[in-house]
């Protein structure tokens, strides 16, 4: 797997900045760095959802990688060979369910 090339710390909407919303990279309280600003026509839902979604982008890769890293085993275990569904094998089951629910954690934030 790729190194993270993005800016670390957890990436949140910081509100409405003049017409637009601001994402940032936090540590706890303190920013990182800036990452984005999405302007719109005032504060529409359609931008504030791009907001949330752009911030949600670091979670987004994770579940991505750990979907990959479960299927990158999954077609050599050792257990099912691939022939199973990874849920039903008790090899592949801790990966399938980490990267279930860490989707599940991704799509509940946008």
């Amino acid at each position: 797997m790729s190194k993270v090339k993005h800016t670390h710390g957890t990436w949140t909407v910081l509100g409405p900045v003049g017409a637009g919303s601001m994402i940032a990279a936090k540590d706890g309280e303190t920013v990182l760095a800036y990452i984005a600003v999405v302007y719109g026509p005032g504060q529409t839902k359609e931008s504030a959802g791009n907001s949330e979604l752009i911030a949600a982008s670091p979670e987004m890769l994770e579940a991505l990688r750990a979907y990959q890293k479960l299927d990158d085993f999954h077609a050599n275990c050792p257990e099912c060979e691939g022939l199973e569904q990874p849920e039903t094998c008790a090899k592949c089951f801790p990966l399938a369910d980490d990267a279930r629910l860490k989707m599940r954690a991704v799509l509940a934030k946008v």
